[in-house]
């Protein structure tokens, strides 16, 4: 008696079509998970659901296309699709990608803040920018910053004198943006390093960064 071997039928092209199809969309699909993950621009339950349809779709397309099935019509229609499904996926990732690099480029910019101060008299009434309208004002475009420091070294060679200062600085308005400048005469007590500041006699302690201006008085009255 002898038994006859069978051997299974040889893998087609379409079959190979097919593999090589899901292997690509599997690739792409894991690519474009680690990005999602990466950006985390979805929340945990959205990825989470995007996560398992990909999952999903990866299955569809392995029964479709594992199997040795003598119809490959539906392999290499189902190919196909998933060839264009790779592509859109790889497309995502690579944009999701520029997104994030551009976020991060944004954020790692220094942002620069310029302070104006509108000064009036004394004796005005106004306080806020809605009680100067209809005024004319001047601009001062240098704040005379050389002349400053140059008083400033001078400060520091006479602070066992106590002298008299005049200064006009930016007090920032702690509520909302904006502030108001502050002119305060006193004696100079000492000038601190870190953070730099000037301590006047009356307990005011003002921010060398936010002076305007600086006037040594040679002789109170």
């Amino acid at each position: 008696m002898t038994t006859e071997k069978t051997s299974s039928p040889r893998r087609s092209g379409a079959d190979w079509f097919g593999l090589v199809a899901f292997a690509v969309l599997v690739i792409c699909s894991a690519v474009l998970v680690v990005r999602l993950i990466s950006t985390k621009f979805l929340p945990t339950g959205q990825l989470l659901l995007a996560v398992g349809a990909l999952l999903v779709l990866s299955g569809l397309h392995g029964w479709v296309q594992l199997p040795r099935r003598e119809k490959t019509g539906g392999k290499i229609a189902c190919g196909i699709v998933a060839l264009v499904l790779a592509a859109a996926m790889l497309y995502g990732a690579v944009a999701l990608g520029s997104v994030q690099h551009a976020i991060t480029d944004v954020a790692d910019k220094s942002v620069e803040t310029d302070i104006t101060c509108v000064i009036v008299n004394a004796d005005d009434p106004a306080q806020t920018l809605d009680d100067v309208k209809g005024y004319r004002f001047g601009i001062l475009e240098d704040r005379d910053t050389e002349n400053t420091q140059s008083l400033l070294q001078q400060l520091r060679g006479r602070l066992q004198g106590r002298p008299w200062v005049t200064v006009t600085w930016f007090v920032p308005d702690e509520k909302k943006a904006g502030g108001n400048c502050v002119t305060t005469t006193g004696q100079a007590m000492k000038l601190r390093g870190q953070p730099p500041a000037l301590l006047l006699s009356e307990g005011e302690e003002i921010p060398l960064e936010r002076m305007l201006a600086l006037e040594l008085i040679e002789n109170p009255g």
